[in-house]
């Protein structure tokens, strides 16, 4: 799907790599062009792309203010025999009213990102003609939309609309996607498994978010403030019976004022806030304003999830010479193909080297149901983290199929040595 074939290493069998090496040389490769669609011109796009300035066919390096188009480059891909269409993710305050427009549009047998459906059809009616006259003139290129983020997104839903097409070539698109956000239902994300494919981190926040989402995850706090306020309540009447003797002392001083005062100290602050933040009732209820579209978002029909096959990157990390887990994240080398190996040295030390492995495993779309709350929530939606990941991935594969071959050949060696002493 993401170029031709050839030759290739296997899967490494129960090592949590459900990818084959080749396809993992295509992602980098598209990866690197997604980055690429981030530049400002054609020569900062060739040097990220690796691609020459002639390979562009078409281009438009910013969005159209007038009609929310996002930014993207047609190229010839020479390497992977491809025509790429490359959309950019979010950059400026146009894409974000792209993907601010969430609302479920009906598409198909389901639903898909209002927003990002128009801005498929936007791309679809401004270069269809320019991708048939090449598709036509080469019919050994294969037609590849590729990006980042809100990128991805559209490309998958391009990717869908190209499948209908009249025209043999567009019928064939596929799409790869990385770190998309949650743009199709449940049924259209399951029906174009075989041509658009997604990769993110485990701890990236897009791939979870959409209005569904927000609403379990404000569900949730509100549970937990729930929870938490009686709690509170239980702690406060076991100080108030504590405080008996306080009380009464109170009392027979005479003192209101001394009382109102003992009150307010024993009574917490931050239940006073909450209690005013939402304008409890005495009946335990609340009435502050509903939102509008809080029984729309009751319909589970247009919960809206990542497209396609989604692959999911994962690292663990060992503990430092210390004993403590070393968790952080290393400040990121931002350079064009930079990325860090397994092995990574830290600052507390030159003999304190951490392990890092990564693992790449097939992503459930039920666990995109609930939002993930982490400290590197923004940090693995990059493209220099994923590029990280399947750049370990990569050496993981050369180490492996290397260490076998040479284990391979030394118990052949060792065979021919025990005929011979026979």
């Amino acid at each position: 799907m993401l170029g031709r074939e050839g030759n290739d290493l296997p899967p490494l069998q129960g090592s949590g790599m459900c990818l084959s090496c080749k396809t993992v040389r295509r992602l980098q490769r598209c990866m690197g062009i997604a980055e690429a669609s981030y530049s400002t011109g054609p020569e900062d796009f060739s040097l990220l792309s690796q691609l020459p300035s002639s390979s562009i066919i078409a281009a438009e390096w910013t969005s159209d203010a007038a009609t929310l188009r996002p930014a993207y480059q047609l190229v010839v891909d020479v390497i992977q025999d491809s025509l790429v269409l490359c959309i950019r993710g979010t950059r400026d305050s146009m894409d974000a009213l792209t993907n601010v427009t969430v609302h479920p549009e009906p598409f198909q047998d389901g639903f898909v990102h209002c927003g990002m459906l128009r801005a498929a059809k936007l791309l679809l009616a401004e270069l269809r003609e320019e991708m048939v006259r090449v598709l036509e003139r080469h019919p050994s290129l294969a037609l590849v939309v590729v990006g980042h983020s809100m990128g991805g997104g559209v490309g998958a839903i391009l990717a869908l609309l190209l499948r209908q097409d009249v025209c043999p070539a567009l019928c064939a698109a596929t799409c790869v996607a990385f770190g998309p956000p949650s743009c199709v239902s449940q049924g259209i994300a399951r029906g174009c498994r075989d041509f658009v494919v997604g990769v993110a981190c485990s701890l990236d926040i897009i791939p979870c978010l959409s209005m569904h989402a927000v609403r379990r995850l404000r569900e949730r706090v509100i549970q937990a403030t729930a929870e938490a306020d009686q709690e509170e309540e239980e702690e406060e009447g076991n100080r108030a019976r504590q405080s008996a003797d306080v009380d009464q002392w109170v009392e027979t001083s005479n003192g209101s004022n001394k009382q109102q005062k003992l009150l307010q100290v024993i009574s917490s602050p931050l239940r006073w806030m909450r209690a005013k933040s939402s304008r409890r009732r005495n009946d335990g209820t609340s009435d502050a304003p509903a939102h509008a579209s809080e029984d729309e978002l009751k319909n589970p029909e247009e919960d809206l999830y990542p497209p396609g096959m989604m692959y999911i990157l994962s690292y663990n990390e060992t503990a430092g010479a210390d004993g403590k887990d070393q968790m952080r994240r290393r400040k990121p080398d931002m350079s064009p193909g930079n990325f860090y190996t397994r092995k990574v040295r830290m600052n507390w030390g030159p003999q304190d080297i951490n392990e890092i492995q990564w693992h790449v495993n097939a992503g459930d779309l039920q666990s995109f149901k609930t939002i993930r709350l982490s400290p590197w929530l923004l940090c693995d939606h990059s493209l220099s983290t994923i590029g990280e990941g399947l750049h370990a991935l990569l050496l993981q594969y050369l180490d492996y199929h290397s260490a076998t071959k040479v284990d391979n050949v030394e118990k052949g060696s060792c065979d021919v040595v025990d005929k011979q002493s026979k």
